[in-house]
């Protein structure tokens, strides 16, 4: 089909099937783990306020801490910094997990949740660089952020239901349970992928100034957040 030949000829570049597979179960649980915290959390303890803290505490971890996670990966490569942020999140989601189940304090909760967000392995950046790292300057880079971000969207049109689905048809924990096994396995199976992992770029922190002070970037900060905005309230 001609709509999909230009995603299936990218996809056939050596080693980029098994990267981005690998990425789309890493980054599955991006769009699974604040309704899994709100399904936990009000089942125990009933009161969605507390549900709604938790939830938030994680989120605005991680939209604030993670590009500090990614700088250190440009700096020193995906596998040294990510197989860290990865045993520690998912250790975050099973302590999370537990805690709510067992009626632990709020702060202990929010606590996990905080240090949970700040260690999400942001994925989607690393599966993008890992596209220009293969395909370099050449115009199917723009087909293959775009194949991404489709993924993007299909994970949170089916992330949210499949929480909900898991949380009523086995447990309440259970979708934060499933978030930790996903964001390990799907970040194993990619980081496992040397010969398609960018070199890291020490000296890349230093030069060009702050990315801020690009042209364009801030309308595209801005916009961005309206978006996401509308989209969390929904």
């Amino acid at each position: 089909m001609p709509l999909i030949e230009p995603y299936v000829r990218i996809l056939r570049h050596p080693g980029a099937a098994r990267f981005s597979a690998a990425a789309f179960v890493a980054r599955l649980p991006i769009s699974m783990v604040g309704l899994g915290i709100v399904l936990l959390i009000s089942a125990v303890e009933g009161q969605y306020a507390v549900a709604g803290a938790v939830a938030a505490a994680y989120t605005v971890a991680a939209a604030f801490l993670n590009p500090l996670g990614s700088r250190l990966v440009d700096r020193w490569g995906q596998m040294r910094v990510v197989s860290v942020l990865v045993v520690i999140n998912v250790s975050m989601l099973l302590l999370l997990a537990y805690a709510a189940s067992s009626s632990w304090p709020t702060l202990a909760l929010m606590a996990f949740a905080v240090v949970g967000g700040a260690t999400q392995p942001a994925t989607g950046a690393l599966v993008r660089a890992r596209w220009a790292s293969a395909l370099g300057a050449h115009p199917s880079l723009r087909t293959a952020f775009a194949f991404e971000s489709v993924l993007d969207e299909f994970i949170f049109i089916i992330g949210p239901p499949l929480a909900t689905f898991i949380a009523v048809a086995i447990d309440s924990s259970a979708p934060l349970i499933v978030c930790a096994i996903l964001v390990g396995s799907g970040s194993v199976m990619l980081l496992v992928q040397r010969s398609t992992e960018p070199p890291p770029t020490p000296r890349a922190h230093t030069t060009g100034g702050s990315l801020l002070r690009t042209l364009g970037v801030p309308v595209v900060i801005v916009s961005f957040v309206a978006i996401g905005c509308v989209f969390g309230s929904i």
